[in-house]
């Protein structure tokens, strides 16, 4: 059976209400676990099996977490899960072994231990773009996402690897840089591979840039030259 934690609103939330003028994320916010515990030397709150925390902006899961108050930061930990929705009605999922957030789950970082952490773009048209890599810093006031070491990137009709990459939701771009990001087909129709010292890939339009240093391989199967949708200046598409 779950169990609320009352005692962890009237501490956590009250005080955030009073003195915070903008909106309060943990605001008509419901955390839940199989066990509460509170450890008052430490400060901190813990929380044991099946804990999760949803609202209108996320959804956050995980088998194990702490908040601690002087920090004012929660601590996950065991098969995480954090969902973030947009006014656009897209969202991003999030998979990790670990996490910290800060109290309003705005920044955050998430990572593995035996598996990379996922990421999971879902458009409002209902595509999908996955990603994985070693660490996930998340800015959420700034609609930015930071992937750290042996990030990979999947769409219906590109695969791309890379050091390090970024996510602007911004300007829907992934950037990827770091030791010559690559960049290839992923589907039958077209068959390219492109070298660059940085590669853009534009979600929207499915365009890809591939900047500095550029060179590879482009077949185009009978395609038109426009159809697949790649430059290699340092020109933005449109």
């Amino acid at each position: 059976m779950k169990m609320f934690a009352p005692l962890f609103f009237c501490a956590l939330l009250l005080p955030a209400f009073a003195f915070s003028k903008k909106k309060d994320i943990l605001m008509g916010s419901v955390v839940k676990s199989k066990i509460w515990k509170m450890d008052r030397k430490k400060g901190k709150e813990i929380f044991i099996g099946d804990v999760s925390f949803i609202n209108d902006t996320y959804t956050l899961k995980s088998d194990y977490a702490e908040y601690w108050r002087k920090e004012k930061r929660w601590k996950l930990s065991g098969n995480v899960y954090c969902m973030r929705r947009f006014n656009d009605l897209s969202k991003l999922t999030l998979f990790a072994s670990n996490a910290q957030f800060n109290q309003q789950f705005e920044n955050g970082v998430l990572w593995g231990e035996k598996k990379k952490t996922k990421a999971v773009y879902h458009s409002k048209e209902g595509r999908k773009i996955f990603s994985y890599s070693d660490r996930i810093e998340a800015d959420y006031p700034k609609n930015r996402i930071n992937f750290f070491g042996n990030f990979s990137l999947k769409s219906e009709m590109n695969y791309a690897v890379s050091d390090n990459a970024s996510y602007d939701k911004n300007t829907e771009v992934f950037t990827m840089t770091g030791s010559r990001p690559i960049v290839r087909s992923a589907e039958q129709k077209y068959n390219f591979a492109l070298k660059g010292n940085v590669v853009k890939y534009y979600q929207v339009s499915g365009n890809i840039a591939v900047l500095g240093n550029a060179y590879g391989w482009l077949d185009l199967k009978g395609a038109k030259i426009h159809d697949i949708k790649i430059r290699t200046t340092g020109k933005k598409l449109p």
